[in-house]
């Protein structure tokens, strides 16, 4: 009998603490490539490597708010590709809204559902770099 209401206990446990992640995957990143609109720009060597890390701690720091049936506005999206050792490690697609999905590494299929993002400012940050990254080309 012990040994059910321990075992029933734990899955209580792992299943609370499973559904209480709410945050993404943690990436790493020695460049990230950048796209807005139509336009894509490679940003190796043309982006900082502070300024690289500081994006992805605040891509680290996302949280999985709200999921949200509302489309995202491709018109305002930026798209950031994480690339670590010439792989990608992850993908984020955000609108001026603030609605994003994710994707981590190469291997697994498809994008995460849409999420309402609030907390820092991530898509700030990454209009900056685009800017920046445009000029060079």
């Amino acid at each position: 009998m012990n040994k059910r209401i321990t075992i029933a206990m734990c899955m209580v446990f792992f299943f609370l603490n499973g559904c209480a992640n709410n945050s993404v995957e943690q990436i790493q990143a020695d460049y990230i490539d950048i796209a807005y609109g139509d336009s894509l720009y490679e940003g190796k060597d043309k982006v900082e490597k502070s300024v690289v890390q500081s994006v992805v701690a605040a891509y680290n720091e996302l949280e999985y708010a709200e999921q949200t049936s509302e489309d995202i506005d491709y018109s305002k999206a930026i798209t950031l590709t994480f690339i670590h050792q010439d792989k990608i490690s992850g993908i984020l697609v955000m609108d001026d809204k603030g609605v994003f999905q994710t994707k981590h590494g190469i291997e697994k299929k498809g994008m995460d559902i849409r999420y309402i993002h609030s907390g820092n400012d991530i898509h700030e940050q990454a209009l900056k770099i685009y800017e920046t990254v445009q000029k060079q080309y």
